[in-house]
């Protein structure tokens, strides 16, 4: 198992195709950079660090949305950090209850006579 994967991806079942074996942060040199404690300039740094990785990676999209939909609490993914996965699904539970608000106040139409 490698070292990065086995931290803080979930095994791949997929070897060939899965987005995991392609992802930039499988190879970095220090695997804990993915997970700053606090919010302290050096934890800063250290997030910024991975960002600058993954926004390069070509797996970006896949890891995100990963995160989100498994609701991954620790860590950097699709470069971003808890804050800002906690914000994209703060505003997507918004906008799901204004539309579906919408939808219950409609009226259909009646068919003519």
């Amino acid at each position: 198992m490698q070292t990065v994967n086995s931290r803080h991806l979930p095994a791949a079942t997929d070897t060939s195709s899965d987005w995991r074996n392609h992802a930039a942060c499988l190879h970095a040199d220090d695997p804990e950079l993915w997970f700053p404690i606090g919010d302290t300039p050096p934890a800063k740094t250290q997030t910024q660090k991975a960002q600058k990785i993954c926004f390069a990676c070509p797996v970006i999209q896949a890891c995100g949305m990963f995160a989100l939909t498994e609701r991954i609490e620790y860590g950097i993914y699709g470069g971003m950090d808890e804050a800002e996965r906690r914000r994209v699904l703060r505003q997507h539970r918004s906008k799901a209850r204004y539309f579906t608000g919408i939808r219950a106040t409609t009226t259909k139409p009646t068919a003519a006579p």
